[in-house]
């Protein structure tokens, strides 16, 4: 799950469901960031 925080509350704004039980791992979890990075931009995230 990826979300947006504002104010110190996180709003979930993409997931991804996985075909196992556990925690995701990198590369799971990169492949999620890099499909909001292709909408969004990097120019629009802040940190």
């Amino acid at each position: 799950m990826l979300g947006v925080v504002h104010e110190g509350v996180a709003f979930p704004v993409v997931w991804c469901l996985l075909d196992k039980r556990g925690n995701s791992n990198s590369d799971e979890r990169m492949a999620l960031f890099n499909q909001v990075l292709e909408q969004v931009g990097e120019r629009d995230i802040a940190v």
